[in-house]
């Protein structure tokens, strides 16, 4: 069991987008994990939280988010919440020989290039014995733990870094159950893979063109 801190930095690549990362100050995420499950915590500044569960072990997982347009979330196995989470497995890795030192551990650099052009750089390390379970935040081409990621898309550089790792958990009962007792809005999986096709065809009827 663990967890893993990130501190987000957060660019507009242009002046308009400079003004928007102010509201992302202070963006965070979390990692937390045991042999049957892992959870993670993103917070983008002043606009969003966000939080998956996937508990493998009751196969049971659950999204959601607390935002400007209110509070919603979708819940449905580990496999359908894991599949929200898009991660580009057709991305080819470059491995490369530079290294440096993050939380004192030495990290090496990968390079991760992207068939949309984009382009993203990963340090890991081997020299912590974390395994997390199988989840879908990071790129599994990633051989090690990641302790720092940048890349730019949709007009923004961001940048996590690790500021903290640790290998105890309170609350575990809690910190792993796939529900939320708070006034969420939430819809099952099936539910919301229908709603999303509903607004497709809606907007391809307003837009026949496209």
């Amino acid at each position: 069991m663990g967890f893993i801190d990130y501190d987000i930095e957060i660019k507009g690549v242009t002046p308009d987008l400079k003004k928007a990362a102010a509201l992302l100050i202070d963006s965070k995420m979390k990692m937390s994990y045991i042999d049957s499950a892992v959870r993670q915590d993103y917070t983008l500044g002043q606009v969003t939280k966000k939080t998956t569960i996937l508990n493998y072990k009751l196969n049971q997982a659950i999204y959601y988010e607390n935002g400007m347009t209110g509070k919603s979330g979708i819940f449905g196995t580990c496999d359908q919440i894991s599949s929200l989470i898009q991660v580009d497995t057709t991305a080819k890795i470059e491995f490369t020989k530079e290294t440096k030192i993050i939380l004192t551990f030495v990290c090496k650099k990968a390079i991760l290039h992207f068939n949309s052009g984009e382009v993203a750089e990963y340090w890991y390390t081997n020299e912590i014995p974390l395994k997390l379970p199988k989840h879908s935040f990071f790129n599994a081409k990633i051989p090690g733990v990641i302790l720092e990621f940048s890349t730019t898309a949709n007009g923004f550089f961001m940048r996590f870094k690790c500021s903290n790792y640790g290998d105890k958990l309170e609350g575990i009962d809690t910190l792993f159950d796939p529900k939320t007792t708070r006034d969420y809005k939430m819809m099952g999986f099936s539910t919301y893979i229908q709603y999303l096709y509903i607004q497709q065809q809606e907007k391809l009827k307003n837009n026949p063109e496209n």
